[in-house]
């Protein structure tokens, strides 16, 4: 039997849950061999940006977003969180700004990656900026993730040193309140 669409889609995500870039590129051969890249579903795209992303192989993930004919929301948050997921600030910025300007609305999952890129960077400024914007411009509500995000840019750079205190102790109150069993967010704080 053949894979088809879905088959390809679980096994990628599957490869991406075990970072196992091996299997990954596998199932992407496997895909092609099949000629269930062209013209495929999106999901299929989407699912092997996102694989290479968070594999660690970002010239793979850029690669499969460029040959993609029709980015969805998806696919642009795919090569964000890719690029974030590795600390890449400014490529990160760079598709999101290219995300806008083809007229795709960011949603929470953009921001995180956003808030994300800021926390590896260390971009407290950033940080603030992209969370305000996400809550007062897009109106967009704000996960523990997000919160999470912000405790660890202001707890990396120093609250204190900032004179952030309250804003750090906000967050961590915040992420608390969402969700008090997330293990993550309590070794964080």
């Amino acid at each position: 039997m053949k894979p088809d669409h879905a088959t390809i889609v679980s096994v990628l995500t599957a490869c991406s849950s075990l970072s196992s870039l091996k299997g990954g590129q596998q199932t992407h051969a496997i895909s092609l061999k099949n000629g269930l890249d062209s013209p495929s579903p999106v999901s299929v795209c989407n699912a092997v940006v996102t694989m290479y992303g968070k594999c660690g192989s970002i010239f793979d993930a850029e690669l499969a977003f460029t040959h993609l004919n029709n980015p969805d929301v998806v696919s642009w948050n795919a090569i964000i969180s890719a690029f974030s997921h590795h600390g890449f600030y400014e490529k990160t910025l760079a598709y999101f700004e290219e995300m806008r300007l083809n007229g795709f609305e960011p949603d929470g999952t953009t921001f995180l990656s956003l808030l994300s890129a800021c926390g590896h960077s260390g971009m407290v400024g950033e940080s603030l900026y992209w969370f305000d914007l996400m809550t007062k411009n897009y109106r967009i509500l704000s996960w523990s993730e997000h919160y999470a995000c912000l405790v660890s840019v202001l707890s990396r750079a120093g609250c204190r040193a900032h004179s952030n205190a309250e804003l750090g102790q906000l967050a961590a109150a915040k992420v608390a309140e969402f969700d008090p069993q997330n293990a993550n967010a309590s070794i964080t704080l």
